[in-house]
């Protein structure tokens, strides 16, 4: 990673939050993340880039709120643009295992 100088402190890209997120199946997420205007435009900028089989916009999403649904692979290509990636992403994942558990017994 390259680091910028004092100077250049304010075009250091911010970290994105995730608020919510669900795991579908292995393959899909469905996200909602907040952050700083230059950081939340980029990766929404990175998102409509793809197809719809990759990446879209729901509005019926955590509750009518609207969400991102987005492959697997696609969201860990910028797991390093979010704070809490890691966590959030394993509570979801350990959601869906014990919600699946569930559906089978």
């Amino acid at each position: 990673m390259v680091c910028c100088s004092t100077e250049d402190k304010d075009s250091i890209m911010h970290k994105l939050q995730i608020l919510h997120i669900r795991m579908y199946n292995p393959y899909w997420y469905a996200i909602k993340f907040a952050g700083e205007n230059a950081a939340f435009n980029a990766m929404l900028t990175h998102l409509r880039g793809y197809t719809r089989y990759t990446a879209y916009w729901r509005e019926g999403e955590f509750g009518g709120s609207g969400g991102w649904v987005v492959r697997a692979d696609i969201l860990e290509r910028y797991a390093d643009r979010f704070d809490n990636f890691e966590s959030r992403t394993r509570i979801a994942r350990e959601t869906y295992e014990r919600k699946s558990k569930e559906r089978r017994a």
